[in-house]
């Protein structure tokens, strides 16, 4: 049997490991896509007959565009609501700081001034008299007598003066920081595209399909596009 005019579906027949090295997004149906591509391309005949030759361009191709075709499937997952046509998220932030400092010096004096005065005086007398009788007298004759006089006298003046000093010294500050953050979220239709219209575009959106995309690449890529 000629391979030459061999499609898609007989080489995988003949080798089922043909698709061994096929390179997909995560998340992509890879049986899925297969049979879809046996399917598609039944009556196509492929341009590499050569099995060998044809897993190691299949290997090839695959990995150079499984980027582009993860960002394809990305697209199909984003959520939004079809009949808007602004949404937006606006924050702004408002800082307030303010620093405040005070530096002074503070001294204080006390002075106390007093005077006291002390005078005292003691006075007086005591008187010590001796008598005695002569043995030719019947009365009593003066012999000695002693008189002693006391006094004494004090005096005190003074004055007193009790001061007190005092200096401080002192620094004060009162930091403030404020913050204020104001989210604003706008979405809807702002009237340059009517919703009809949206609805419209919605649907071509939905017509995609992310397995078809894949089919056609390679068909367009290992096939003669001819029926």
């Amino acid at each position: 049997m000629s391979m030459a005019t061999m499609s898609v579906m007989g080489i995988y027949e003949y080798d089922n490991s043909l698709f061994d090295k096929f390179t997909l997004p995560d998340g992509i149906d890879r049986e899925n896509v297969i049979s879809n591509i046996l399917m598609e391309t039944a009556e196509l005949e492929v341009i590499y007959p050569n099995i060998v030759v044809f897993k190691m361009a299949i290997h090839h191709w695959s990995k150079k565009n499984c980027p582009i075709w993860q960002k394809l499937k990305e697209t199909t997952e984003y959520e939004y609501n079809p009949i808007f046509n602004t949404d937006r998220t606006y924050y702004c932030e408002d800082v307030t700081t303010e620093k405040r400092s005070t530096d002074g010096d503070e001294s204080t004096e006390r002075k106390s001034n007093g005077s006291s005065s002390s005078h005292s005086q003691n006075g007086g007398s005591d008187s010590n008299e001796q008598k005695v009788s002569a043995y030719d007298s019947s009365e009593y004759q003066p012999r000695q007598k002693d008189t002693t006089t006391y006094g004494q006298t004090n005096n005190v003046d003074g004055e007193s003066e009790i001061g007190e000093n005092g200096t401080r010294n002192y620094n004060e500050s009162n930091d403030r920081n404020e913050q204020h953050i104001h989210k604003e979220k706008a979405e809807g239709n702002i009237g340059v595209t009517t919703t009809q219209q949206m609805i419209k575009e919605e649907r071509e959106v939905v017509k995609f399909n992310i397995i078809d995309y894949i089919v056609e690449d390679f068909k367009r890529r290992f096939c003669l596009l001819i029926y």
